[in-house]
C-alpha cells in the first residue's frame, strides 16, 4: 500500500493506473459538502454492515460533529455506535469463522490496546488474504449535496483499512502476521482519520467547500481479487427510516424540540449548534436574568433580614 500528497491541484492520471492493476475499477469523483471549513466538518447520514444500519437516529453519528482529519490515525465513533459495530462483527463474522474465532474474546484487541498475530504459512499472502476475507465491508453514507433531499454518497470501506496490517514478526521461531483494529470509541465527535482517507483518492476542495472521493489504485495490501477493496459506491437513495429525528428550532434564544413524522433530508442528520450570535444572545439574556434576580434579592431579601435582626434585638 502506498500513497501521494498533492497540494494545490489534482492529478487525474492517478485515476488511470497501469494495466498491471487489472482488478482496479476507476470511478468519477463524488463530492460531499463541507459543513464548516475549520475542521473539514461533514455530515454522516448512515453507517451500515450488510445493508443493515448500525444507528437508530442518524444524529448519533454527528454528535457534536463529524470531521475528516488526516492528523488522526484511526476512525473514532461515538461509544454506542462503536459497541454496536463490534457486536455485529463478532456475532455475524468472527464467531462463525474457526480461523479467527478466538479474537472474539480478546478485549484488548477491540479496544486498540494490543495487536492480534497469526502464524504465517509458506504462502506469504495466504494468512493476510484469509484474515481480510473474514471481515465485512462497512458502508459509510455521506450527504451528497446541500440541495439533495433523498440521495446520499455511498463509500464502501474494506477490512484492509480498518484491520491495519502491522507487518511480520518473528517470535519463538515462528513467523507471525500482526494486525490492529483501527476503529476506536469516543465520547466526543466522529473522526474519520488517515485509515479512512487512504481507502480513496481524496480531494480537499476548500474553495468550493467540498471533499471529493474517487477509487484509489493503491489501497490494498494484496492484489488477490477475492478480497473486496474499499471503493466509491456512487449515489444511492437514502433509506428514509429516520422519521422521528428531533429537530431544533430557535425561538427567542430558547430551543424547543418537535418530532417530524415525515421523510427527512440527510442534511437533518447534522446536530444543530448555536452560532456565535446566538451564543451572545443567550448569554445576554442570562446576564439580564441574573441582574433581575440580584435586584429582587436587594429589594426584598435584605429588608427582610434587617427586619428580622431588629425583631431579634428587641
Amino acid at each position: 500500500m502506498s500513497g501521494k500528497l498533492i497540494i494545490g491541484q489534482t492529478d487525474l492520471n492517478l485515476f488511470w493506473p497501469s494495466s498491471s492493476l487489472s482488478h482496479f475499477k476507476p470511478s468519477i469523483v463524488y463530492y460531499t459538502p463541507i459543513r464548516k471549513a475549520w475542521y473539514y466538518e461533514i455530515i454522516l447520514a448512515d453507517l451500515l454492515i450488510d445493508e443493515q444500519s448500525l444507528v437508530d437516529n442518524c444524529k448519533e453519528l454527528n454528535v457534536d460533529k463529524t470531521i475528516i482529519d488526516s492528523g488522526t490515525t484511526n476512525i473514532h465513533l461515538p461509544l454506542p455506535i462503536f459497541q454496536q459495530l463490534i457486536l455485529i462483527i463478532i456475532i455475524n463474522y468472527v464467531k462463525k469463522n474457526s480461523f479467527i474465532n478466538e479474537i472474539a474474546y480478546k478485549h484488548s484487541f477491540w479496544t486498540n490496546q494490543n495487536a492480534y498475530c497469526l502464524n504465517t504459512t509458506n504462502d506469504n499472502d495466504e494468512t493476510i488474504k484469509r484474515f481480510y476475507e473474514s471481515f465485512p465491508l462497512i458502508e459509510f453514507q455521506l450527504v451528497s449535496s446541500v440541495n439533495s433531499s433523498n440521495q446520499i454518497l455511498s463509500l464502501l470501506f474494506s477490512s484492509q483499512q480498518y484491520m491495519r496490517y502491522l507487518g511480520r514478526i518473528r517470535r519463538n521461531h515462528q513467523s507471525k502476521d500482526c494486525f490492529a483494529f483501527a476503529i476506536q470509541p469516543t465520547h466526543k465527535y466522529t473522526i474519520l482519520g488517515s485509515v479512512f482517507l487512504e481507502a480513496y483518492y481524496t480531494i480537499f476542495d476548500q474553495e468550493n467547500m467540498r471533499i471529493g472521493f474517487a477509487n484509489s489504485p493503491c489501497n490494498s495490501y494484496t492484489n488477490n481479487p477475492s478480497i473486496s477493496n474499499s471503493k466509491v459506491n456512487g449515489l444511492k437513495y437514502w433509506n428514509e427510516t429516520f422519521k422521528s429525528i428531533k429537530k431544533q428550532y430557535q425561538k427567542n434564544a430558547y430551543f424547543v424540540q418537535t418530532h417530524i413524522h415525515k421523510p427527512l433530508s440527510p442534511l437533518d442528520c447534522a446536530v444543530y449548534r448555536l452560532t456565535r450570535t446566538e451564543q451572545l444572545s443567550y448569554f445576554r439574556e442570562l446576564y439580564l436574568m441574573i441582574i433581575c434576580l440580584s435586584s429582587l434579592i436587594y429589594l426584598f431579601l435584605i429588608p427582610l433580614l434587617i427586619l428580622l435582626k431588629i425583631k431579634y434585638i428587641d
